[in-house]
């Protein structure tokens, strides 16, 4: 059980390390429950296994992927190949129990919940609604915020069951493949290179379903939500995506383009 559970806390730090925000070391062991002593030896015992664990000028770290690896590696013969099996199970769980919280309307804990926005790890009390997106994310409404939210799945370490119940409301918010939420969803068609076509799926797998070709060229049909999480997609991949509609989505781009250019 102590091997097993070293290998989890060496690929959680793995999984940790690989997302935004970069972290010091300090927030590193408070989030891994460890001493930074005992820290350092799992960062040099990563590097010796060939990950590349790096640090900026503010001695925060972060793991850079060389491409194609994160798919290969670790292969099955390697030791922390068992670390990925541990994490899947888990996931397993998570999603098991979040199911029968959401049929039995119970609240939970999401326990040490990694939010890229606030830059944070901590406990959120939430009203879970609906998985979505082949159980990656969870709907739910966070009563502290007043408003429902996205929960990526793999950044939840545990759920916590509260004795106490709610009730649903009838009209929860949609959500839309690029992760982002809201009360209406607008529809749009995007023509992708290659290159946009092979990203997408990457990052957005349940995404294909979407994907259709037309005379050699390859479109993206769906509704977003929110125009910033379709934005941030665009504009990460600027002359190898094409909106072909909406106009407002176009708008919304030259706005937030322009935010880039410094005033003149």
């Amino acid at each position: 059980m102590a091997l097993i559970d070293t290998l989890y806390k060496a690929y959680e730090l793995i999984n940790f390390l690989s997302k935004p925000p970069r972290t010091p070391l300090e927030k590193l062991a408070e989030y891994l429950k460890m001493s930074e002593r005992n820290l350092r030896r799992y960062l040099q015992t990563l590097r010796e296994f060939g990950y590349h664990i790096e640090q900026d000028h503010q001695n925060r770290y972060y793991l850079v992927w060389p491409e194609g690896w994160a798919e290969t590696y670790p292969p099955e013969s390697h030791p922390l190949a068992l670390s990925r099996q541990v994490l899947w199970v888990r996931q397993v769980e998570i999603i098991q129990n979040l199911t029968t919280a959401i049929e039995s309307q119970h609240q939970v804990i999401l326990c040490s919940y990694h939010s890229a926005s606030e830059k944070s790890q901590r406990d959120r009390l939430v009203f879970p609604y609906r998985l979505l997106h082949d159980d990656k994310y969870l709907m739910a409404y966070e009563p502290s915020a007043k408003s429902f939210h996205p929960f990526k799945i793999d950044r939840i370490q545990g759920i916590k069951w509260l004795d106490k119940t709610f009730v649903r409301e009838e009209n929860s918010p949609l959500m839309d493949v690029f992760g982002f939420s809201g009360p209406e969803a607008t529809a749009f068609q995007l023509r992708l290179s290659s290159l946009a076509h092979r990203l997408l799926l990457e990052e957005f797998p349940h995404a294909s379903g979407m994907i259709q070709r037309k005379r050699g060229n390859i479109y993206l049909k769906g509704k977003y939500c929110n125009p910033k999480g379709i934005g941030r997609f665009i504009m990460g991949l600027a002359g190898e995506v094409e909106i072909v509609e909406p106009v407002e989505l176009q708008d919304f781009i030259i706005v937030e383009t322009q935010k880039l250019l410094p005033p003149r």
